[in-house]
């Protein structure tokens, strides 16, 4: 079930983290924006946590904590929040002597293709592709499907890039008059 607010919600959350890293101009200030994002979000899961177990402001059938639960939402941002963080890290390495910013990572990758990536993901994980597959694995399986999956997407980005990255130097190259 895809409610309006919490799927409306996430743009804006994600909007208004890349709208505050946006206005960082120095790698140490990017680095404390990401630990302040990182733990905000681990305050929003500590708080979102601690709200899902007081009662229900709402009548008996129109939230599902899973679904369109306020709750629910601040918890998943702030994973998302925390998730960031921990990339960066991963991506940045500002613990080394000389913080990189490297031109190639998988997450970096993944980031550059996200709307590609969101495409076909939502086509083979609700599409005909996987239809047979849909509630018939059991965990274990699930979970290497899960792999396979996230291996293929990355290969496709990895090709999108490569035909992108071609078709832009023959724009660029000079044309025989």
């Amino acid at each position: 079930m895809f409610t309006f607010f919490p799927w409306a919600g996430y743009v804006f959350a994600g909007a208004l983290a890349g709208e505050w890293l946006d206005t960082v101009k120095s790698p140490a200030g990017e680095w404390r924006a990401n630990r302040r994002l990182a733990a905000a979000g681990a305050a929003l899961i500590a708080a979102g946590c601690g709200s899902s177990l007081l009662p229900t402001i709402y009548p008996a059938g129109y939230s599902n904590f899973w679904t369109s639960s306020p709750t629910y939402y601040f918890i998943k941002v702030g994973i998302m929040l925390v998730l960031m963080g921990l990339i960066y890290v991963f991506v940045q390495r500002p613990f080394s002597a000389e913080p990189s910013n490297p031109a190639w990572s998988p997450m970096l990758e993944f980031g550059r293709s996200s709307l590609f990536v969101y495409w076909i993901h939502v086509e083979l994980a609700y599409g005909i592709f996987s239809y047979p597959l849909h509630r018939t694995l059991p965990v274990w399986w699930t979970l290497v499907a899960f792999s396979v999956f996230t291996a293929l997407i990355y290969g496709a980005t990895l090709l999108k890039s490569r035909i992108v990255a071609g078709w832009k130097a023959r724009q660029a190259a000079p044309q025989p008059a």
